[in-house]
């Protein structure tokens, strides 16, 4: 004679029987393994969100000599490893998705005190400015920037500001939408060429003519691009001069 064999099953109002509950203990276990699994792929898969530093809500002063072009910047004395002269170039921006305001540009060629928070990155600084006061009167004609002959670099154009590390990331397809209204509001257009060993090389980009260039570069913001042009040095920073016909798409890693 045959014995049935009594099957387990859940019933809301009574107990979970013995067998089922070793079940669902054995099944959720395997499924936390399963999801803390994934999430380490996920995260081994993500590339760098970058280094860069905001000091959001901490207020600085600078004073120094205001300049408007090639990019707005705020020109300081410093001192070189040799001990000469030097100038220190602090490229600037305003609050929000925004270049320096146009009543701080109002002041170029002019001795000022600037407030506001510093963004830095891999050794590049920029400033963001909340206001500006008139020091004194107008200041002696700058030093042109050093040429360093003819190049082409190739690699991403990013808006300086979210890169340097407003937005992490500040750089990528991700990042391009943001990067767009950025260097539409006036924050200056940087190129970011990369070496064989990964390392960046951050250009602000100015025309031929001396003057900030970015949204002329629109379309082609976050794309992998070639830039042929007049590399020059301005304090610590490398700048492009060019022009949008000498800044091509590259496609098919071409």
């Amino acid at each position: 004679m045959s014995r049935e064999r009594d099957e387990e099953f859940f019933v809301g109002y009574l107990e979970v029987p013995a067998g089922l509950r070793r079940f669902l203990r054995r099944a959720v276990v395997a499924l936390a393994l399963l999801v803390a699994a994934l999430a380490a792929l996920l995260a081994a898969g993500q590339g760098p969100l970058g280094s860069g530093e905001y000091e959001f809500g901490i207020d600085r002063d600078l004073v120094g000599v205001l300049r408007a072009e090639p990019v707005a910047a705020l020109w300081r004395a410093a001192e070189s490893a040799g001990g000469d002269p030097a100038i220190d170039v602090v490229p600037l921006v305003g609050e929000g998705k925004r270049g320096a305001p146009a009543a701080v540009l109002a002041l170029a060629g002019r001795e000022v005190r600037l407030t506001g928070r510093w963004i830095r990155r891999s050794g590049e600084r920029m400033f963001e400015v909340s206001r500006a006061a008139a020091l004194g009167g107008d200041a002696a004609p700058p030093a042109p920037a050093a040429s360093l002959g003819t190049t082409t670099l190739a690699g991403e154009i990013v808006d300086s500001k979210c890169y340097l590390g407003v937005m992490k990331p500040g750089e990528g397809k991700s990042h391009k939408d943001c990067a767009i209204r950025c260097i539409s509001g006036g924050s200056p257009a940087a190129l970011v060429a990369r070496d064989g060993a990964g390392r960046a090389l951050v250009v602000l980009l100015v025309s031929r003519q001396g003057r900030p260039l970015g949204p002329e570069l629109l379309d082609r913001v976050a794309e992998p691009v070639a830039a042929r042009g007049e590399l020059l040095r301005l304090g610590d920073w490398t700048l492009l001069a060019t022009s949008s016909a000498e800044v091509r798409r590259l496609t098919g890693g071409s």
